[in-house]
């Protein structure tokens, strides 16, 4: 049957020697091709392509070394890579200078050592890096003049930032000597420059040592000149030890291809195959090959190419990092997994499609559905919006009893400190007498509407934020020391405290309170080197970032957050919420807006996700991010954007005098919003009207938020900005819930004003006085 049999029996033996099998030699067809069930066309070509020599490249005169010195790097094995270091640079017969560039979150200042004099100051400079930050492989600097060679010492997990970095100029020699890494990442680092990857955890010293500073024969590109919709794998340089293959997807009847070899990035030699689809026989490996290498590539750059690697092993049936097995047995497991039957099933598979067509219907009547829901929600704000509620007015009369000013009511005679909670109609302004007049409150001090709703100059409302201020071990430690000495107070805490978030969050704050922001980003980055895949720490996270206006690197973390949390509409809007920022920041460069006009893109379409999506345990979380969305349009419309991502009907522009909002980490955790307005009633989820027009949305007692307080027309006074944690459901890895509140003056009109606080709550029933406005 085309095929050998092979056996043998072993008894009472000890597996200590890989298995090898052995095939007969036979002749080998260096090009298959498979017309595969889709009806694609898919190719693979088997080479063997003859070294050309590798010859020891001449001694350099200026080397590089790139050592990762981030967190996840401290458990490596630093003598190890010592070794190896020492024992390469005793290679080096001439003198050489050699670069230091340290890395974690971003680079430190390169320093350079003249050897062999300063060998034994370069190693002693080694042993003594503190292993502290997140990684952004991104921000790894090509080095000006010169450079013969370059060795990187990285685990190759990029956890903060961008994680590409740019050519360096040289062969790479990427070592690795930690448990946990990101193999495929060094390899290609090494690769596309024509270095080579060493495994320390699986090459000994001494067969390393042999691999630096040659030249390494490899595969370094496929091109199909008459089919450039021919995609062929792989699309990185590989490394040649005996047979190779490449998988292509056949777009034309005939085409050639061309397979390049060389040394270095400098091709040799190529050899040239015809691909043909008369040749095909049917069957579905070979689409399988080429899917796998397509993968291996994907896999690179796992975070950037989730969705693509997600959607490659659905499609074709792979294990990746993105998806599992899965065993399906009936129809409705198939269309669970929107994952179509097997040519082998037919009749399964046309059940499948009607199936899959009666979803499409049902939801596009869903769509129509939510719609008209959402519209029902939009007019009830807009019914708030337009109200005219009761006038306040500081009444020019002093309150003998307390010797403080009162208020009252439009229209004499109510001059009650506190209002009661009850709705009431609005009245009109009757009987002010020229001695009882003032600033009206509304009007912003004495600004007419028109003019207040346009955002023209007029006095500011200030905003106080109150300081996190934990009582903390680790904190009064880094209070007393001396400022030289605080970095090192901080190391010497993390010992005890290093799990913890909230430590990282509470010491990257008072390192960037006391000038130094560089430190207090780098420890900040720590909490992206924690656990990789917590998205509730990611959050924190890309919230601080945002905070500080770290804004690219916040932005990257949201969209990490998104890919791990896409069921959630907090995902969406906390993205879309910071590309407004960026965009904000960048609209009025005439070299940026183009890139303003993308971010505002991106912010409608994430904002209309929310909009427009069914969330089970966020029900009116539409409102808001319709809100956020209407704030968006008119600045996104004034730099050449057209298209509505919503219906139009959805469109208004809900300007405010003030806008609070808070959100929080935890799932499954209730924390409420509270606001003492200035005259005494207060709001909050048990009453979210006020007499004066201040409104709090939808309580989300099972985590996260948003919970809002907006009111259009403040009245003069101060707003007190109060929260309280009721509980929480779920495990906590910090040990508290960390909560983000945001406050807004003059939203939505061009004096718009933000700031914003981060605190955390440690006990159920904890208030915390978060803020004042005074309007």
């Amino acid at each position: 049957r085309d095929s050998y049999v092979a056996s043998t029996k072993l008894t009472n033996a000890t597996l200590n020697k890989d298995l090898q099998i052995s095939l007969p030699k036979i002749e080998k067809q260096p090009v298959r091709v498979e017309q595969a069930p889709d009806g694609q066309y898919y190719f693979t070509i088997r080479d063997i392509p003859k070294p050309t020599s590798v010859a020891a490249s001449s001694s350099p005169r200026s080397v590089a070394i790139y050592w990762d010195a981030s967190l996840s790097r401290a458990t490596a094995n630093h003598e190890l890579e010592l070794q190896l270091l020492t024992g390469y640079l005793d290679t080096i017969s001439n003198p050489v200078a050699v670069s230091l560039v340290v890395f974690r979150n971003v680079p430190e200042k390169t320093r350079t050592f003249l050897l062999p004099a300063h060998k034994g100051a370069l190693l002693t400079a080694l042993r003594a890096i503190k292993y502290d930050g997140g990684t952004q492989a991104g921000t790894i600097p090509k080095l000006k003049g010169r450079l013969d060679l370059a060795l990187l010492f990285s685990d190759g997990l990029s956890t903060f930032g961008e994680e590409k970095p740019g050519p360096l100029g040289a062969p790479v020699y990427a070592v690795n000597s930690s448990k946990s890494s990101n193999h495929a990442f060094l390899r290609y680092l090494a690769l596309r420059s024509g270095g080579a990857y060493i495994n320390l955890n699986r090459t000994e010293v001494k067969s390393a040592l042999a691999s630096i500073g040659t030249n390494s024969f490899s595969f370094i590109s496929a091109q199909a000149p008459g089919c450039n919709t021919c995609t062929i794998y792989p699309q990185v340089q590989v490394p040649i030890q005996g047979p190779f293959t490449v998988a292509g997807r056949l777009m034309t009847s005939v085409t050639q291809v061309v397979l390049n070899y060389g040394v270095g990035s400098r091709i040799t030699h190529s050899r040239t195959f015809t691909i043909n689809r008369s040749d095909a026989i049917k069957g579905n490996l070979l689409q399988r090959a080429w899917a796998q290498k397509k993968l291996d590539d994907l896999i690179i750059f796992p975070e950037r190419n989730r969705d693509a690697i997600s959607a490659l092993g659905k499609e074709f049936s792979l294990v990746t990092p993105m998806t599992s097995l899965i065993v399906l047995e009936q129809l409705s497991q198939y269309v669970e997994h929107k994952i179509r039957p097997p040519a082998s099933l037919p009749g399964m598979a046309a059940k499948y499609d009607a199936a899959m067509a009666r979803l499409a219907k049902e939801k596009r009547q869903k769509e129509v559905s939510k719609l008209a829901h959402v519209l029902s929600l939009w007019q009830s704000r807009l019914t708030w919006y337009n109200t005219k509620f009761k006038r306040f007015y500081r009444v020019k009369k002093e309150n003998k009893s307390s010797g403080q000013d009162s208020y009252g009511l439009g229209g004499g005679g109510r001059g009650a400190a506190r209002i009661s909670r009850s709705m009431s109609a609005p009245s009109p302004m009757r009987g002010r007498s020229r001695s009882m007049r003032m600033a009206d409150p509304l009007s912003n001090r004495n600004v007419d509407e028109k003019s207040k709703e346009a955002g023209s100059a007029q006095p500011e409302a200030s905003i106080k934020m109150e300081a996190w201020n934990p009582d903390t071990p680790y904190l009064k430690a880094l209070k007393a020391a001396r400022t030289g000495n605080r970095y090192t107070v901080y190391l010497s805490q993390r010992v005890k405290h290093g799990r913890a978030p909230a430590f990282y969050l509470d010491c990257a704050d008072f390192f960037m309170k006391n000038k130094a922001k560089r430190l207090g980003l780098r420890i900040l980055s720590n909490l992206a080197e924690l656990e990789l895949e917590n998205p509730a720490l990611l959050r924190v996270l890309a919230h601080r970032l945002n905070q500080i206006g770290e804004l690219d690197l916040s932005i990257l973390m949201f969209r990490k957050v998104l890919s791990l949390r896409p069921e959630e509409p907090q995902s969406y809007r906390d993205l879309g919420l910071v590309l407004e920022r960026r965009a904000d920041k960048h609209r009025s460069a005439a070299s940026k807006k183009a890139s303003a006009r993308e971010d505002y893109s991106q912010a409608l379409q994430l904002l209309a996700k929310v909009v427009m999506n069914k969330w089970q345990r966020f029900n009116e979380i539409e409102v808001i991010a319709l809100t956020e969305l209407n704030n968006i349009w008119p600045k996104a419309k004034a730099i050449g954007l057209t298209r509505l991502p919503v219906d139009k009907r959805l469109i208004k522009n809900l300007t405010m005098d003030v806008r609070i909002v808070m959100t929080w980490d935890a799932d499954l955790t209730d924390m409420d919003l509270h606001v003492i307005e200035p005259s005494g009633e207060e709001a909050y989820y048990g009453h979210n009207r006020t007499e004066i027009g201040g409104l709090v949305t939808r309580d989300f007692t099972q985590g996260y938020g948003p919970e809002v307080y907006a009111i259009r027309r403040a009245m003069s006074g101060n707003y007190k900005i109060r929260t309280k944690y009721y509980g929480s459901s779920a495990a906590k890895l910090s040990g508290a819930v960390t909560l983000q509140v945001d406050v807004y003056t003059n939203y939505g009109r061009i004096n718009q004003r933000r700031r914003s606080i981060t605190l955390r709550l440690t006990k159920s029933k904890e208030e915390f006085l978060v803020g004042t406005i005074r309007f």
